[in-house]
C-alpha cells in the first residue's frame, strides 16, 4: 500500500471513507420509494436507512475482526483503507452503534422488521467476506444484483 502518512484528508473526502454519502445514498432510495407510493415523509425511514447503510458500509470497511483490509479495497482506495485503518477499534465501535440504533427505531414494528438490520449485516459478509479467490463482490453482474436487491 502507498504511504499516505502525510497526506492529510479533507472533511468532505473523510465523510465519504466514513460512509456517510453510502448512507445518504439509502435515504434518497426512501425518499424515492416514499415518493412512488405517494405517502407522506417517512422520517424514522430516513433515519434507520441512514444508520444501517451507514453502520453496515463502515463494518464491511473496517472488517469485524483484526484481519487484513479487503485486498480489492487496498489497490482502489489505499486512502480510505489508511484513514480507517488508523480509526480502529473505534470506527468498528460506531458502526456497531449505528446498526444497534437502526435495531432500536424498527423494533417496535416487531421482530420480523428488527431483523433485516441484522440480515444486512449477515449479507454483507456473504458479499464480500467469504474465504477463497472468488466473491460475490468480485464477480460483475452479479454484485449489481445484489447490491440493486439489498437496497
Amino acid at each position: 500500500m502507498p504511504r499516505t502518512d502525510s497526506i492529510r484528508v479533507h472533511p468532505i473526502e473523510a465523510m465519504g471513507h466514513l460512509a456517510v454519502w453510502a448512507g445518504c445514498y439509502a435515504v434518497g432510495c426512501v425518499l424515492f420509494v416514499a415518493a412512488i407510493c405517494g405517502t407522506g415523509l417517512p422520517v424514522r425511514g430516513m433515519v434507520v436507512a441512514f444508520l444501517a447503510t451507514t453502520g453496515t458500509y463502515l463494518l464491511d470497511r473496517v472488517g469485524i475482526g483484526h484481519g487484513l483490509p479487503d485486498r480489492a479495497d487496498v489497490k482502489s482506495v489505499p486512502r480510505r483503507v489508511h484513514f480507517l485503518r488508523r480509526g480502529i477499534p473505534g470506527i468498528r465501535g460506531i458502526a456497531l452503534a449505528l446498526l444497534v440504533a437502526a435495531v432500536a427505531l424498527v423494533a417496535a414494528d416487531g421482530w420480523l422488521v428488527a431483523v433485516i438490520v441484522p440480515a444486512a449485516v449477515v449479507g454483507m459478509l456473504a458479499y464480500g467476506h467469504t474465504p477463497g479467490e472468488r466473491r460475490i463482490k468480485d464477480v460483475l453482474l452479479l454484485k449489481n444484483i445484489v447490491v440493486s436487491v439489498s437496497l
